[in-house]
Parts: C-alpha cells; sequence; structure tokens
C-alpha cells in the first residue's frame, strides 16, 4: 500500500471539495436573480406555451426558467416549494400554472407580471398528474423531451422525426451545476482529501519518530 503523501493530491481533493460546494449552493446565491440563468440541475418538468416558450421546473433549485423556442434564457424565478417537488403546465391564457408537494401551494405566473395567484390548495398537485414531468408537445406537433439525469438537456423532436438539442448545459455551468455533479464532486473531493490528510499525518509522525 502507498503511504507516500502528495501535496498535489491534497489540494486536488479541496479544490474537488469547493466544487461540489460551489454547485451546491449555487442555486441560493445573488446569481439567482431572474436574469441569471443557472445550470439546469434536476428538471423535473416541462411545458409550452402558445408561443413556444419552454418552461422548465428544476426541483433542487425551487425554480422555473424559461426560454425561447430556439432554447435562449429569457428568464427564471424562485418558487416556494419548501424544498419539495412541484408540476408546471400553461394553461390557455399562456399563463404558467405551479403545484408544490409539500407545502401544497398552487401559483399562477405570468412571463410578463410575475406572481398573479396563490393560494394553498392540497389536491392541485394530484391533479396536473405527470403529464409533464418528462415531456410536452406543441400545436404543431413537435414533442420537447428532458433527457438525462447527470447533465440534463432538452430535445426537441420534429413531427417528421428529426431530433434536435434544443437547451443544454455549457461546461462552464455544468462543474457549479446540483445535485448530481456537485455530489460527485463533493465525495470525490473528500475521499482524496481524507487519504492524502491521513498519509499527511503519518508522515509528520514518521519525521517525530526518526527525530
Amino acid at each position: 500500500m502507498d503511504t507516500t503523501y502528495r501535496p498535489l493530491r491534497l489540494v486536488i481533493g479541496f479544490a474537488l471539495f469547493l466544487l461540489g460546494a460551489a454547485g451546491w449552493f449555487g442555486g441560493f446565491s445573488p446569481t439567482s436573480a431572474e436574469d441569471k440563468e443557472l445550470a439546469l440541475g434536476d428538471v423535473g418538468g416541462i411545458s409550452i406555451d402558445s408561443k413556444k416558450n419552454i418552461y422548465l421546473a428544476l426541483h433542487f433549485y425551487g425554480r422555473v426558467q424559461v426560454y425561447d423556442s430556439k432554447g435562449r434564457f429569457i428568464k427564471g424565478w424562485a418558487i416556494n416549494a419548501s424544498g419539495g417537488n412541484f408540476r408546471i403546465r400553461n394553461n390557455l391564457n399562456d399563463d404558467l400554472e405551479i403545484a408544490t408537494a409539500r407545502n401544497d401551494m398552487y401559483y399562477i405566473y405570468s412571463l410578463e407580471k410575475g406572481l398573479i395567484k396563490s393560494i394553498h390548495d392540497p389536491k392541485r398537485f394530484d391533479e396536473f398528474g405527470i403529464e409533464h414531468e418528462k415531456s410536452t408537445r406543441d400545436g404543431d406537433g413537435n414533442t420537447y423531451r428532458i433527457r438525462g439525469w447527470l447533465f440534463p438537456r432538452i430535445e426537441k423532436i420534429s413531427a417528421s422525426g428529426i431530433k434536435n438539442k434544443l437547451i443544454t448545459v455549457p461546461l462552464k455551468k455544468w462543474v457549479l451545476m446540483g445535485p448530481f455533479p456537485a455530489w460527485f464532486f463533493g465525495a470525490a473531493g473528500t475521499i482524496i482529501s481524507f487519504v492524502n490528510v491521513k498519509k499527511l499525518i503519518e508522515a509528520f509522525d514518521s519525521i517525530r519518530g526518526t527525530g
């Protein structure tokens, strides 16, 4: 068994741990303002309005993010879901309806006006069903589907079957993304740091023993 202490490995371990921490807390930072796009993280719902704007439910961050028909970020806002899951759907007025699982809230948001309704309604979450948890469809027969769990993306499938990646996570964002990459980096950093701190202690003990 190699017991050699290598300082660089300890530095790498701490760096990975910090990356994991940044991904975990990134959604609660000041960068989570409406005009700032967060990494997709845990995408648990998708809906589309008549203008083909795409609405995504980011469960881990407790946030909705909206993209235009080309996949360009428009805006995002926080949802008070008490840390639980929530379901989304667009109504006939193009407003976004939201039902939360943990605190039984029902919200209606307008893309232009923001929150326009907020009530406690325990029946809404079950009423929404699972229709928009994985995919949705626009008026022209195009399907929009959530793909991947570690690095999620939104795929558009035309009525003729042509597939196109519409929304993806840039490299500079997924390294700071929760929950799964954050768990990976955090766990890897913790293990590497622990092993090398142990070797550092053993090295000091060895020096004291020969002193």
